[in-house]
C-alpha cells in the first residue's frame, strides 16, 4: 500500500547536505518496502486506538519507523507491506490454509488503513502515482482475490520470490516489474539477490530493482555489513543496467538487525549524500530517490488503462486442481442439467445420493 508523507513536509528546515536538499525539494524520497504494519499486529494484535505503547506521533522505539523519524529522514512516500507468512510446505496454494491467509491479509489492510486515518495530518493513502509527486501466496491461486486486494488499496504484489521464475515473469508481463527489495547476486550471493542474467532483462522491460538494507543480503556475516557494501550493490546495478532502473527498498521493520548508518528511516539524507559523494550526479540521485519508482508505477497504470480501452476483460482463468468446496454439505443448489445433456462438470459436486446433503 502506498503512502504519501510529503504534504507540509518541512524539507527546507532539515539540516542536511544542500545537494540532497535540492534533490528532495522536487523529488519525494520513495522507499519501495517498509514493514511497519507488522509491528502493531505482532505487538498489539492490531489494537492501536488509545494505545500509549503505539503512538507514531511521539515515537515508536520498538520499531524502525515513526513520524518524528520519518520527518528527520525526509521520507516522502513508502510502500507499506501487507506481510503474511507463507507455508514452507506449500505445493499448490489452494489448500484451506490459504483462506486463513487471505483473512489475515485483509485484516492487515484494515489495520494499515486505520493507521493512516489515525494521523491524517501526516499520512495519505494514495492509489495513483500522480498523487505521490507484498504477497501473492495470500491470494490462494485466485485472480478474484487479487482484484479485491487492488480495490482495497494494494498496488504491488509478490509474483515471484527468491528467484522463482522471474525470467518467465519478465518474458510474459506487458508492464514494468519491480524487485522491491533485492540486491545484486554478483556482488553478494544469497537467494534474494538477483543474478546478472535477470538484471539484464530489466531495461527492456522498463522496470526497477530497489536496493535493500538487509544485512544478510549484503554480507556473509551480518555484523560485517556496512553502508559502503550497500552502495557497492547500487553502483554495480546502476552501471550494468542504468540509473533509470534502480531505487531504494529498505525493508525496515521487517528485519531483525540493521547495518550501521542504516538503522532506521532517519538514514536517508546521509545515504543520499553518500551516493553523491561516491560520484553520482544530482540527476542520477533524483532517479534513485523516487523518480524511477513513480515512472514505473505510472507506466503500469498506463498499461492497465490501455488494455482496458482495448476491451480486455478481467482474467477468469482458474487452476485446474482448484478445490471449489471446502466443506461437505456446505451449499445445496438445483442441478441445472439433471439428465447431463450438456455434459456439465457442475463444479464436481457429489450428487445428494452420496449422502452429503439432506434431501427432503
Amino acid at each position: 500500500m502506498a503512502l504519501d508523507l510529503t504534504t507540509r513536509h518541512p524539507y527546507q528546515d532539515l539540516d542536511i547536505d544542500p545537494r540532497v536538499k535540492s534533490v528532495l525539494s522536487s523529488t519525494p524520497l520513495f522507499d519501495g518496502h517498509n514493514d511497519l504494519p507488522q509491528q502493531p499486529r505482532a505487538c498489539f494484535h492490531g489494537q492501536i486506538n488509545n494505545n500509549p505503547k503505539f503512538d507514531l506521533s511521539k515515537g515508536f522505539q520498538r520499531g524502525m519507523t515513526d513520524i518524528p523519524r520519518l520527518r528527520e529522514g525526509a521520507v516522502g512516500a513508502q510502500f507499506w507491506s501487507i506481510c503474511v507468512p507463507c507455508l514452507r510446505s506449500a505445493e499448490n496454494f489452494s489448500t484451506p490454509e490459504y483462506s486463513d491467509m487471505a483473512r489475515d491479509a485483509i485484516e492487515q489492510i484494515d489495520l494499515t488503513t486505520r493507521m493512516v486515518q489515525k494521523y491524517p495530518e501526516v499520512f495519505e493513502l494514495v492509489h495513483r502515482p500522480r498523487e505521490v509527486k507484498e504477497v501473492l501466496h495470500m491470494a490462494g491461486n485466485s485472480i478474484g482475490i487479487i482484484r479485491a486486494f487492488y480495490a482495497l488499496g494494494v498496488r504491488y504484489i509478490y509474483l515471484t520470490s527468491l528467484r522463482i521464475v522471474p525470467d518467465k515473469s519478465l518474458e510474459l508481463t506487458k508492464a514494468p516489474i519491480m524487485f522491491s527489495h533485492s540486491n545484486a547476486k554478483a556482488v553478494f550471493d544469497c537467494p534474494r539477490n538477483v543474478p546478472d542474467e535477470i538484471l539484464d532483462m530489466i531495461p527492456a522491460n522498463g522496470g526497477i530493482i530497489m536496493v535493500t538494507f538487509v544485512p544478510e543480503h549484503v554480507a556473509t556475516n551480518r555484523k560485517h555489513a556496512n553502508m559502503d557494501m550497500v552502495l557497492d550493490h547500487l553502483f554495480y546495478m546502476a552501471k550494468r543496467i542504468g540509473w533509470d532502473h534502480v531505487g531504494l527498498g529498505s525493508d525496515f521493520d521487517g528485519i531483525a538487525s540493521v547495518i550501521p548508518g542504516l538503522d532506521d528511516v532517519r538514514c536517508y539524507p546521509a545515504l543520499l549524500k553518500a551516493i553523491l559523494d561516491r560520484g553520482a550526479s544530482e540527476e542520477q540521485l533524483r532517479k534513485v530517490a523516487g523518480e524511477n519508482m513513480i515512472r514505473v508505477w505510472q507506466k503500469v497504470e498506463d498499461v492497465s488503462c490501455r488494455l482496458q480501452s482495448e476491451g480486455m476483460l478481467p482474467v477468469e482463468d482458474v487452476w485446474e486442481g482448484r478445490q471449489w468446496w471446502r466443506y461437505d454439505g456446505y451449499y445445496q443448489m438445483p442441478d441445472p442439467d439433471p439428465e447431463d445433456e450438456l455434459e456439465l462438470d457442475w463444479y464436481s459436486v457429489p450428487p445428494p445420493s452420496e449422502g452429503l446433503y439432506h434431501v427432503d
